[in-house]
């Protein structure tokens, strides 16, 4: 034994265990072979050739679970007969062979909890020594073992299944090193093997025929080592290599086994069933709301949704936040879409790393993180990634980007980019968000994502960005959820704020008109709404507007009966007939870095006497209609703004000109001449907030553009003018001109 340790012989074994192209067909183990025979080795375990040679391989391969969506353990076999009757034809051994496993058996991202790998240094291939090195592979990073049995020996060679440095063996995604140390013998064999899968980024163009995810193992014998059975048996249990598939079914692995002569053998396996699971529907978990609920105050945002193991798999996300939900994207920058593309670029192996060092967003647009857990059984792994805000996206005015660098054990994946629409209700403010289907495989490894938790902080976790509503009526973000097979699932979470009533509620109104109108021209009205400015959370917002405008201010009948049908309005405002646009508006809100502007409409439904008023208010993307209802009773207009977005602003100005289209005419007396100038108007106004106050006031209208109104004169100076007209007067007359003078307007003692 002693002498057989001295002369220990190393097998180097070059080989591929690896995942290949979008297809279909299955994965395949390729292990390509350098033997080198030693002195404990005769030269006849190798290169057999004989014109009588036959060739008749078999393969097995054994699942260790039949329940779907579940870790797996598997054993391959391959065997060889041999006919030891040195008169009776010789076997051809094995030069290569393809095996593809059944469509859904994949790769389960779970197996990289804990999991490490082994660089070429510690595996220790090199050139064959007298006393080959053992490997000195870290203990995470076995993943299986093999037997060799041969005819040289009567017991089978063992040995065990290292996972390679990602990219160490033959540039491949995945390697392994299969390593046989016998003691028995003191053989030593270093093998190395990588897989393929389907929808690699760069698969080999000679391995196709895969589905997405679907493992193909192929074994290349080289000169030929003779061997009888070769098994390989990967661990089991919750970090298993393998995943069973999803759904219940039967199918066997192929094969094309070539021999030693060209002879190719095209035997199936045995049939793996998945048989248990099999019903798989769709109910996911679904929580969201901010982590503090106090009325109108900043607070970190946070969703999770999560599914069970054999359930069908996480498709598209779409949630609709509560009325009052904000964000302040006046604090945050856009991530522009060269930078996303620049992210969307880094698909490629190693890619992950780059984006971790050096992000592709800038860091003032980083408004929270988002973690996925992938994988199995109860050893998923997480990645996490940032939350950019983007866009616009997809007609949306805002996107947010969750940019995940795959990067987990000793894997590196490259960059998922998941981009989720902004969208805005145009009546009520609030946002929904629509993602773009979640990758369900990455560089052909299937993602089999169980949950996704956001959490939306604002820019470098400033605390500045999503705030509450300043109504405390019980809400809820609500929405659905779609599997990659089509099934909805609805969505929901109750919120609802609290302390609303300490909120205070001091909104400013003024309103004026041009003090001179005219009959063709009708009457003009300019109005001011003012909020204080303080800090987020000190006042509540507006609900709603009611004003009754003054008699002398009625509505112009001709201009109402142009307004613009409801169907023109809603399929493009822009289309709208001229004399339907009564006015403009402009708001401003400390949320945005611009105003809102847009026109004013008069919008004709067929079932209401009086057209609405429907003030457009437009800018960054966004688009808001506020809908003011007309009711004309005993002369008097009343407008009233029933639903106002929950929503911050520092003024709203609302501009409705004078012209031949002008919406309000005058109720003025004849002798007025068309002027507002000396008249006393008034608009009862009721302005209500969002969590119940009202403001009820009467408020003036200024009539502008009028002369100002010449001072009284005091007793003195009527006394001077009086005396100066009795000037005119002689003799007696005078003097009881000045008499009556001193008497009307002489001091008045007290």
């Amino acid at each position: 034994m002693t002498n057989v340790r001295r002369t220990r012989v190393a097998l180097l074994v070059l080989g591929t265990l690896a995942f290949a192209p979008a297809a279909s067909a299955a994965p395949a183990l390729v292990l390509p072979a350098l033997a080198r025979p030693g002195p404990a080795l005769a030269s006849s375990a190798f290169a057999l050739t004989s014109s009588q040679q036959s060739f008749s391989p078999s393969i097995e391969v054994t699942a260790e679970t039949s329940a779907t969506d579940t870790p797996t353990g598997l054993e391959i076999n391959l065997r060889v007969p041999h006919n030891e009757d040195p008169s009776g034809p010789a076997e051809e051994q094995v030069k290569n062979a393809v095996v593809t496993l059944p469509p859904g058996l994949t790769l389960s991202p779970s197996a990289n909890d804990g999991l490490e790998a082994c660089s070429p240094a510690q595996i220790g291939i090199g050139s064959v020594q007298e006393s080959e090195p053992p490997p000195a592979c870290p203990a995470a990073s076995k993943v299986g073992y093999l037997e060799v049995s041969t005819p040289q020996f009567e017991h089978p060679l063992q040995g065990e299944i290292y996972l390679a440095q990602q990219e160490t063996v033959e540039g491949a995604l995945v390697g392994a090193y299969l390593v046989l140390d016998d003691p028995a013998t003191g053989i030593i064999a270093k093998l190395v093997a990588h897989l393929e899968l389907g929808g690699e980024t760069n698969p080999n163009p000679a391995l196709s025929g895969l589905e997405p995810g679907q493992v193909r193992v192929v074994l290349d014998n080289g000169p030929g080592l003779l061997f009888s059975d070769l098994k390989l048996v990967l661990s089991g249990g919750p970090h298993a290599l393998f995943v069973s598939p999803q759904a219940c079914g039967s199918a066997s692995a192929s094969s094309a086994i070539t021999g030693s002569n060209g002879t190719v053998a095209t035997p199936s396996s045995n049939v793996l069933s998945t048989s248990s699971g099999c019903t798989q529907g769709f109910s996911p978990a679904f929580t969201a709301g901010t982590t503090s609920n106090q009325a109108g105050a900043y607070s970190p945002f946070t969703l999770t949704i999560s599914r069970e193991d054999g359930s069908q798999r996480l498709g598209v996300i779409d949630v609709t936040t509560p009325p009052g939900f904000s964000g302040d994207i006046a604090g945050v920058t856009i991530c522009p879409n060269s930078d996303l593309e620049a992210a969307e670029g880094r698909d490629l192996p190693g890619d992950g790393a780059l984006e971790q060092a050096d992000p592709s967003c800038p860091s003032g647009s980083d408004v929270g993180t988002v973690t996925a857990t992938v994988g199995p059984g109860p050893d998923s792994i997480s990645a996490t990634g940032q939350e950019y805000l983007a866009g616009p996206y997809k007609g949306a005015p805002f996107d947010l980007v969750a940019i995940t660098p795959a990067v987990s054990g000793p894997f590196d994946l490259g960059v998922v980019v998941l981009r989720q629409g902004l969208y805005i209700d145009p009546h009520t403010g609030q946002a929904t968000v629509k993602s773009d289907p979640i990758p369900t495989a990455l560089d052909g490894v299937p993602l089999d994502v169980r949950s996704v938790a956001v959490h939306i902080d604002g820019v470098g976790g400033n605390n500045h960005f999503i705030f509450n509503p300043t109504s405390c009526a019980p809400l809820a973000v609500a929405g659905s959820l779609i599997s990659t097979r089509g099934t909805s699932a609805p969505i929901s979470s109750p919120f609802q704020a609290a302390n609303c009533q300490s909120l205070k509620f001091k909104p400013g109104f003024a309103v004026s008109t041009a003090g001179t109108a005219s009959k063709a021209g009708g009457a003009s009205l300019h109005v001011d709404l003012t909020y204080p400015s303080a800090p987020q959370g000190t006042y509540a917002n507006i609900k709603s507007v009611k004003v009754d405008l003054p008699k002398q201010l009625p509505a112009r009948l001709t201009t109402l009966q142009k307004a613009c049908l409801a169907a023109t309005f809603e399929a493009n405002p822009a289309s709208c007939p001229a004399p339907s646009v009564v006015g403009t508006v402009v708001a401003h809100t400390p949320i945005l870095n611009n105003p809102l502007t847009g026109p004013v409409y008069l919008v004709s439904h067929g079932n209401e006497a009086f057209p609405d008023v429907v003030m457009v208010l437009q800018g960054e993307g966004i688009t808001l209609s506020l809908v003011g209802n007309t009711a004309v009773k005993k002369g008097i207009t009343s407008n009233t703004f029933k639903t106002i977005p929950d929503a911050p602003v520092s003024s709203v100005e609302l501009t409705l000109p004078q012209g031949p289209y002008s919406v309000l005419a005058t109720n003025l007396p004849e002798k007025a001449h068309y002027s507002f100038c000396g008249q006393t108007l008034a608009m009862p106004t009721a302005i209500t907030a969002q969590n119940g106050a009202v403001l009820k006031q009467t408020t003036k209208v200024t009539a502008t553009g009028c002369p100002k109104p010449k001072k009284a004169l005091t007793r003195a100076q009527k006394l001077h003018k009086a005396l100066k007209a009795c000037r005119r007067k002689h003799g007696k007359a005078r003097t009881s001109c000045r008499k009556r003078a001193r008497h009307d307007y002489r001091s008045r003692k007290r």
